[in-house]
């Protein structure tokens, strides 16, 4: 529904690696970053090529690898903690619930074009995978955190899981480490020398060309955004639980409005929190029980432990690192990991069968809950009139009258140019990524129009709060 449905969830964000996608599928741009920035490598431009090359350029062709990735990571979910822990195929199915059946907010942002939103959860899995094949993990490693610095939350997690089973201390396994640290300044060293040939702002321009102040790196940027502050600690925290879980899991009432989506439709039912709260919290205690018994068997569902570790340092960086700000989804996914990783040690160490019934009915409640809100969308789209987003009326406005070239705020400009394959092209006066539309409207100025959100002289209505206006 998210991939094929191109009104239900885009932006100019995501557009903009969809464009990068085209000029490079195109020859006329090799882009390395996201344009105007020097960090979230272009994976996702760069795997939309070939697809825009073999089909043609739309939503669904830009997104269509990231439904692919999806599809890997839920695989490798199954077949690793069937793998590495043992359990059947159906628990393993089960466990994976929370990421095969996330809600529409989680599902919706791991199918967004946003330079590394799903990315970083195959990449953690592939990390634990690789983590005795030196030249993989480091490659895995690279460019992964280039793309998305969420991912170092894998290498962190591995070398823990590594040093509490004492693995650590095995010659072959520390030297193994070296050698993928090498390959992984190998592959920063190669995305340095790529820098200056890129195209950093779009066709026709390099590296150099980029704004002053663009940030040199993922960690640079991440460094920016960064805010540790002892006041709000506990109130970042309280948020994970009262906020960004219940968002991230589906269980809190939400419009579609509320995560960015056009319609009317909801996800979550009101008061879901107070059951899945406590069950979560009971087998939270029942595993701990089982576990405390048995714990120097732990080395057996390390994989979960791994997990869960994962899902911590994320959700702790969210909650401690951004000075309690917990709001934004996609900093957080790897919780999603983290709550398959409970669920696999859940059912690797509880001994009481009424206890897995029980969980097993609440992950099924929990599941039919994220399904109703998928259907809710599903209705609402396949309805005989389904919601319209204000960007495409504009955009039909524009081909109506035969306008080719416009100026517009960021949030329009980049979404309307892609929406139309560049057969009209606007440029953006506020955020500027894409830096040769500026001269090819101005050489058209006579003929072409500034959208505004403000009422103008002489301006036409289009729609409600949007005017054509003369160009400045």
């Amino acid at each position: 529904m998210f991939v094929f449905k191109p009104g239900l969830d885009f932006d100019s964000d995501q557009a903009t690696f969809g464009l990068m996608g085209k000029h490079l599928a195109e020859g006329r741009a090799f882009p390395l970053f996201i344009y105007g920035q020097n960090y979230l490598l272009a994976v996702e431009a760069w795997l939309a090529a070939p697809v825009f090359m073999l089909f043609g350029v739309s939503v669904a062709t830009l997104k269509l690898p990231l439904l692919v990735i999806n599809l890997v990571v839920g695989i490798l979910i199954v077949a690793l903690v069937r793998r590495e822990v043992g359990l059947p195929p159906v628990v393993a199915l089960v466990v994976s619930l929370p990421f095969v059946l996330a809600p529409p907010e989680a599902s919706t942002t791991m199918l967004k074009t946003l330079g590394g939103t799903v990315e970083p959860l195959l990449y953690v899995l592939l990390l634990w995978v690789t983590r005795r094949r030196p030249l993989w993990f480091g490659l895995v490693a690279g460019i992964g955190v280039l793309q998305r610095e969420f991912t170092a939350y894998g290498v962190a997690a591995v070398l823990l899981v590594d040093a509490a089973t004492g693995a650590l201390r095995q010659k072959a396994v520390w030297t193994g480490y070296l050698r993928a640290l090498r390959v992984v300044a190998e592959v920063w060293l190669v995305v340095q020398f790529l820098k200056p040939l890129a195209s950093g702002s779009g066709p026709g321009t390099t590296g150099a060309q980029l704004l002053p102040g663009v940030e040199a790196d993922n960690f640079v940027n991440a460094l920016h955004r960064t805010c540790f502050d002892v006041r709000v600690a506990l109130a970042g925290l309280r948020g994970l639980v009262t906020l960004h879980w219940p968002r991230l899991f589906g269980i809190e009432m939400r419009p579609l409005t509320a995560f960015g989506l056009v319609g009317d439709s909801v996800q979550g039912v009101p008061g879901a929190a107070w059951f899945f709260g406590p069950a979560v919290l009971l087998m939270l205690i029942g595993a701990v029980a089982s576990a405390w018994t048995d714990a120097g068997s732990w080395k057996r569902y390390q994989f979960a432990v791994y997990l869960m570790v994962v899902g911590a340092l994320s959700a702790g960086m969210l909650a401690l690192g951004r000075c309690g700000m917990v709001e934004t989804l996609r900093y957080d996914l790897l919780s999603i990991l983290g709550a398959v990783g409970f669920l696999t040690w859940f059912f690797t160490v509880e001994r009481h069968l009424w206890m897995r019934r029980a969980a097993v009915t609440t992950l099924l409640v929990w599941a039919a809950i994220s399904v109703v809100g998928h259907a809710r969308i599903w209705t609402e789209y396949e309805s005989l009139h389904p919601p319209v987003a204000d960007k495409v009326l504009i955009m039909r406005n524009l081909e109506a009258r035969g306008i080719r070239y416009a100026s517009a705020d960021y949030w329009l400009a980049y979404y309307i140019t892609f929406m139309a394959n560049e057969r009209i092209v606007i440029d953006a006066t506020d955020f500027r990524r894409i830096a040769a539309y500026e001269p090819i409207v101005s050489a058209h100025r006579a003929e072409s129009v500034r959208i505004s959100r403000t009422r103008c002289d002489a301006g036409k209505l289009i729609i409600e709060g949007v005017y054509f206006c003369q160009p400045f």
